[in-house]
C-alpha cells in the first residue's frame, strides 16, 4: 500500500483541479472514507479577469510549472488590488470566503467582478451583475487531504444542491454541484460514493462520505455564507442603498 499526491494539471479557463490523495493497493485505488469533513464557502478568483492585459501567461502547463503559474495567480490578482488571500489549497483559484473580510478588499474584488460581468453579458438586464458570484461549496477532509473544489460554471448558489446530495438515495449516477470538470456522485448504502474528477458515463468510484456528517457539515457552511452575504452588501457602492441586503444575498447565492 502506497500513498501519493496528485495535482491536475490546470485546463485554460478553469482553477486548477484538483489536489487529493488516494490510497492504492495492487495498481486500483481502494473508496477511501472521508470522515473529518468540512465544506468551505468559496469565490473563484480567476487571473484572467484580474490581471493586467501585458501580463505574461506561463509558457507551460500547470503541471509543469505550478509554482510559476501560483505567482502568476497571486500577481494577476495584485493588479486589481487583491492582495493578501490565500487560495484554499496552492494552485487553486478558489478563496475561503471568510479571507474575504477588509473593507478595502472587498470592494476591489466587487468592482472587477462588475466590471467583467458588464462587458461579457451586453443587451442583458443590469440586474445579471447580482447573479452569485462564482465559485461554491469545496468539500475538505484533512485527513485524507483530500479537496473536492468547485470549478468552471459553479456559483454559490451551489449550496442548495447540496442539500440534494445529502439526500440522494439512487444507484445512478449524479454530478456533483462544481461545475466543470466534473465529479459524480451515487448511493451505496450507507454511504455517498464520489468518482474522482472525470468527463465520462462510467465514473470510478474513489471516495466514501457519511450523508449525516455532510449534512452536519453544510450547516456552518450556510452560516458563513449569510455573513459572506452581510459583508458584501456593506461592500456596494452607494448607488445600491436600499437593495444592499438583497443583492448581497444574491450574490451569495441566498435569494433569487
Amino acid at each position: 500500500m502506497r500513498w501519493w499526491e496528485l495535482l491536475a494539471a490546470s485546463v485554460p479557463g478553469t482553477t486548477p483541479r484538483v489536489q487529493i490523495t488516494l490510497r492504492e493497493k495492487h495498481g486500483v485505488p481502494n473508496i477511501v472514507e472521508l470522515v473529518d469533513i468540512e465544506m468551505i464557502p468559496v469565490l473563484q478568483l480567476a487571473p484572467y479577469d484580474f490581471g493586467a492585459d501585458n501580463r505574461p501567461i506561463p509558457s507551460r502547463p500547470y503541471d509543469e510549472m505550478p509554482d510559476e503559474w501560483y505567482r502568476y495567480w497571486l500577481g494577476s490578482l495584485a493588479d486589481s488590488g487583491v492582495t493578501g488571500v490565500r487560495p484554499v489549497y496552492r494552485g487553486s483559484w478558489n478563496v475561503p470566503t471568510t479571507e474575504i473580510t477588509d473593507l478595502a478588499l472587498r470592494r476591489s474584488v466587487l468592482e472587477v467582478i462588475f466590471r467583467k460581468r458588464r462587458e461579457t453579458e451586453l443587451g442583458m438586464e443590469a440586474s445579471s451583475v447580482w447573479w452569485p458570484l462564482y465559485g461554491g461549496l469545496a468539500l475538505y477532509c484533512k485527513s485524507e487531504n483530500v479537496v473536492i473544489e468547485p470549478g468552471c460554471c459553479a456559483d454559490l448558489s451551489g449550496e442548495a444542491r447540496w442539500h440534494e446530495v445529502v439526500d440522494y438515495k439512487e444507484a445512478a449516477w449524479w454530478p456533483l454541484p462544481i461545475g466543470h470538470p466534473t465529479q459524480w456522485v451515487q448511493y451505496r448504502a450507507p454511504r455517498l460514493i464520489i468518482s474522482s474528477v472525470q468527463e465520462t458515463t462510467d465514473p470510478i468510484a474513489r471516495w466514501a462520505v457519511c450523508p449525516e456528517r455532510l449534512r452536519g457539515a453544510l450547516v456552518p457552511a450556510l452560516a458563513e455564507l449569510e455573513r459572506f452575504a452581510e459583508r458584501m452588501a456593506g461592500a456596494l457602492p452607494f448607488n445600491y442603498e436600499g437593495e444592499a441586503l438583497l443583492v448581497g444575498r444574491k450574490l451569495a447565492g441566498l435569494a433569487e
